[in-house]
């Protein structure tokens, strides 16, 4: 019986194995995929939203020569 999950049997092994080794994991799991786009699909509505919503916080930006806000002690509701 092998010690990894069947979703790991088609990686090729190394030392990502035995350690945290993102490096060595694409080194040698890395294939050039040399097909086209169609594979992706559009934007959601939710992603749409959310770029019309940057866009405009993008242009109001602009329009007050940089950033917005800030807040300089923290975050979101800080005091």
């Amino acid at each position: 019986m092998s010690i990894y999950a069947e979703e790991w049997k088609s990686f090729h092994p190394g030392k990502w194995c035995d350690n945290v080794n993102v490096r060595d994991f694409i080194q040698c799991n890395y294939s050039l995929y040399e097909g086209d786009e169609s594979f992706l699909c559009g934007p959601t509505e939710a992603t749409k939203k959310l770029w019309a919503q940057v866009m405009e916080l993008s242009e109001q930006e602009r329009a007050n020569g940089g950033v917005l806000s800030e807040c300089l002690r923290g975050g979101r509701g800080s005091r």
